[in-house]
């Protein structure tokens, strides 16, 4: 179970833009925004507190970044040599992991995944929900780094979109039509030029239902919605897919 939001602006953020999304990020992984199945109205008695992550696009290097922490993120703070990278950035994202049930905590389960595929080039991947069973199909092209249903969720994806020849949202629909119990596998998965997120869910639909906003700068995609970042958000409803699919040009969206 997690927390998760992303930021998606072609012309870069203001430190204000930021600092509005990581208060939010921190807020939700401490269980102070709302209420949902899982903290039955009591705010605060479903924390998010394995750790949490973060990628971005570095413009510097052309390439994707990410950073690990074991701290939970309301006791954490981004750290100052990546503040200005992120404001920079075409597009970044935190996610706060609360741990399946069995699976082990530390450094190496926190997300995003980093991986590299035909399809995408290299991609980074975070997901909130539990995906049951190790026969979630994945290509001899990836190799498990951990136990991590969330690894082998991403891994499946990026299977699914090197055996496609068009890459479009049906193809990644495909992967999730394959998987039959998870209790959620919601994911935001970012690329050097595209971002995509996505609500799927067998159950608790106030938890995992994801939403987004467009401002007059930004996109941002969260787990909950938050009034210091936007008055309006939409949410993306069960099974449905948000793209972005060029960072570096515009902030159009395509849902569906």
């Amino acid at each position: 179970m997690c927390r998760m939001i992303a930021g998606i602006a072609h012309q870069g953020f203001s430190k204000k833009e930021v600092d509005s999304i990581w208060n939010h990020f921190q807020r939700m992984s401490a269980d102070q925004t709302g209420s949902h199945e899982l903290n039955q109205g009591v705010l605060g008695s479903f924390t998010h507190h394995h750790g949490w992550g973060m990628s971005w696009v570095d413009k510097e290097n052309a390439d994707l970044s990410t950073y690990h922490s074991v701290v939970p993120p309301w006791l954490d703070s981004i750290p100052p040599e990546f503040v200005k990278k992120i404001s920079a950035t075409n597009a970044f994202f935190f996610h706060a992991r609360m741990a399946s049930p069995g699976l082990q905590v530390g450094d190496e389960y926190i997300h995003p995944f980093s991986g590299k595929s035909a399809s995408t080039g290299p991609a980074t991947f975070c997901h909130n929900g539990t995906v049951f069973g190790k026969d979630v199909e994945i290509s001899s092209d990836y190799k498990m780094k951990t136990e991590s249903d969330s690894e082998r969720l991403f891994y499946s994806i990026l299977s699914e979109l090197d055996r496609s020849e068009q890459g479009d949202n049906g193809t990644l629909k495909k992967t999730l039509q394959k998987i039959l119990k998870y209790t959620g596998a919601n994911y935001f998965i970012l690329t050097n030029n595209q971002f995509i997120a996505s609500t799927n869910y067998n159950r608790n639909p106030k938890y995992f239902t994801m939403y987004f906003t467009q401002t007059a700068n930004m996109v941002c995609v969260s787990s909950e919605p938050s009034k210091d970042i936007a008055s309006v958000w939409k949410p993306i409803q069960n099974h449905e897919i948000l793209t972005i699919p060029d960072l570096t040009s515009s902030n159009q969206l395509v849902v569906k």
